[in-house]
């Protein structure tokens, strides 16, 4: 497990609760790939993450331009810049929020981030916080599955990415 860290801290974040509008449609029919949102979550640092999926969503990993986003914006540079130190991104084809439905499996998720070049992909699944539990391994298998069955590449590699520590993590699955 191989991982890079920034050593800047930061705990404390505000949010915009009105810059937030996102909608997400569920099939019953298939099981989804991420938890589902526990009763004792936290609803600021919901929000929180929620905004900066979309602000990460937004921007050019290529050319990052970060002179539209008002707020969070070191944020989405750290992130922005750990993405570039751990990837080659000018070289990858690059899929954000790359939702899927495995019928097969009956399975379906949305992967935060997909990379892929001509023998390899990388799947990256941000997390606000805590990389550390293992909870999150059966989501990126469901993740790893799929992209194994449409993309011919060699390798899959998965990850797990901290907004808040800067941190990014190999995970074996």
């Amino acid at each position: 497990m191989s991982a890079f860290e920034d050593d800047e801290e930061s705990a404390n974040f505000s949010v915009d609760l009105r810059e937030i509008n996102i909608e997400r449609k569920v099939n019953l029919r298939s099981k989804k790939a991420s938890k589902d949102v526990d009763d004792q979550v936290d609803e600021s640092a919901l929000h929180f993450g929620t905004h900066v999926h979309a602000l990460l969503e937004s921007i050019d990993f290529k050319n990052p331009d970060y002179s539209l986003i008002k707020d969070n914006k070191e944020k989405v540079e750290r992130v922005v810049n750990l993405l570039n130190r751990y990837f080659d991104l000018k070289n990858l084809e690059i899929f954000k929020e790359y939702q899927f439905e495995d019928l097969i499996n009956g399975t379906k998720g949305v992967i935060d981030l997909l990379l892929i070049d001509d023998n390899h992909a990388y799947i990256i699944d941000y997390k606000l916080k805590n990389i550390d539990d293992d909870k999150y391994n059966y989501q990126l298998k469901v993740y790893k599955d799929y992209v194994k069955s449409v993309f011919k590449v060699d390798e899959i590699k998965t990850y797990l990415l901290s907004i808040l520590n800067s941190k990014i993590e190999e995970r074996e699955v």
